[in-house]
C-alpha cells in the first residue's frame, strides 16, 4: 500500500538503478560555462559602472566571490547530470545537494511521441544541441546542451520507431 508519490505522472518514476547496457550521454561544458560567464560579465559591468565594489572591505575579492557563487552551483549541477538510454527506457540521473542521494528518474520510451534536435545559434560550432522530446500526453522536455545530441536522438528514434527532425535556430516551430 505504500506507494511513492514523488511524481504525479505515472510515466515518470523513480528507479533504483540503471542497466549496465545503457548508453551514456552528458551535457556539454557550455551548459555551465555560458550561463556562468554571462552572469559574471553582467556582475563585472555592474561593478565597473556603479563603483559598488570600490569600497569593498575584502580588498577587491567581493566580485570574484559573487562570480564563484554563480559558477560553482552551475558546475556542480552540470557534473552530476547524466542521461542514459537502455533498450526500453530513458534515465536521468539528476543532481541535488552534495549530501543528498542523487535520484534516478526512469521514463519508458513508449511514452515518447516525437523527438527533435535543435542546434541553436552556436550549437554545431561548439558541439552541442538541444533534444526536444514530446510525450504522448503532449508535454515536452527540452534537454539542453547535449553532447552527441544527434546520436542521442537517433538512438531514441531507432528504439521507438520515430523519425528525428533537425531544427535550425531560424526555423519556425510548427505547432
Amino acid at each position: 500500500m505504500s506507494q511513492d508519490k514523488t511524481n504525479e505522472n505515472p510515466a515518470f518514476e523513480l528507479a533504483e538503478n540503471i542497466p549496465d547496457s545503457a548508453n551514456i550521454y552528458k551535457q556539454s561544458h557550455a551548459a555551465w560555462i555560458l550561463p556562468a560567464l554571462t552572469w559574471s560579465v553582467v556582475l563585472v559591468l555592474i561593478a565597473t559602472f556603479t563603483g559598488i565594489f570600490a569600497t569593498d572591505p575584502t580588498g577587491g575579492l567581493l566580485p570574484f566571490l559573487f562570480a564563484a557563487g554563480i559558477a560553482l552551483p552551475r558546475y556542480y549541477k552540470w557534473s552530476q547530470t547524466i542521461f542514459y538510454i537502455s533498450e526500453d527506457s530513458f534515465y536521468l540521473k539528476g543532481s541535488g545537494l552534495p549530501f543528498q542521494k542523487r535520484k534516478i528518474f526512469r521514463i519508458p520510451l513508449n511514452t515518447i511521441e516525437s523527438i527533435k534536435t535543435n542546434f541553436g545559434m552556436f550549437g554545431r560550432t561548439l558541439g552541442y544541441g538541444d533534444v526536444v522530446i514530446t510525450f504522448i500526453d503532449k508535454r515536452q522536455s527540452r534537454l539542453q546542451f547535449i553532447q552527441k545530441s544527434t546520436q542521442m536522438s537517433e538512438e531514441i528514434g531507432s528504439k521507438t520507431g520515430l523519425n528525428v527532425n533537425e531544427v535550425d535556430e531560424n526555423d519556425e516551430d510548427e505547432s
